[in-house]
């Protein structure tokens, strides 16, 4: 928090964006997923913004991920129908990968089994790429 606050104090709408960014992350990965939406959707608007993609495409993965953790399906395929678009821009493997994971989810909240395992297998894919 005071990270972001002391970026808040430079008026320097990307730093500002990054520490979004960087607590969003934080509180993902600290069990707070719900708290987490608001300061990564705000980040990845001021992405967006900006022009500042390889942001906006880790804002939406890990939007996309915070939705999950706490059940919210729709949040989940909002975030992908953005994410897909800029992350097949950057080519980035990993959150490509991280994209068709989150869509074997969805698939698999719908019961569709046969599509959950190959959005899945796509991830597995996308993340061995990433990898090699």
């Amino acid at each position: 928090m005071a990270a972001l606050r002391w970026a808040r104090e430079t008026e320097d709408d990307i730093l500002i964006a990054d520490h979004q960014f960087g607590l969003g992350f934080i509180l993902v990965w600290a069990g707070k997923p719900g708290q987490a939406v608001a300061m990564l959707q705000e980040a990845a608007g001021a992405a967006e913004a900006l022009g500042n993609v390889p942001l906006q495409s880790r804002c939406l993965t890990y939007l996309g991920i915070a939705y999950r953790m706490v059940g919210d399906e729709a949040g989940v395929q909002e975030s992908i129908e953005k994410l897909a678009p800029v992350v097949a821009a950057t080519n980035d493997s990993l959150y490509l990968g991280v994209a068709q994971a989150l869509h074997a989810w969805l698939q698999w909240r719908a019961g569709a089994m046969e599509a959950a395992e190959n959005h899945g297998r796509a991830a597995l894919r996308q993340w061995e790429a990433a990898i090699t």
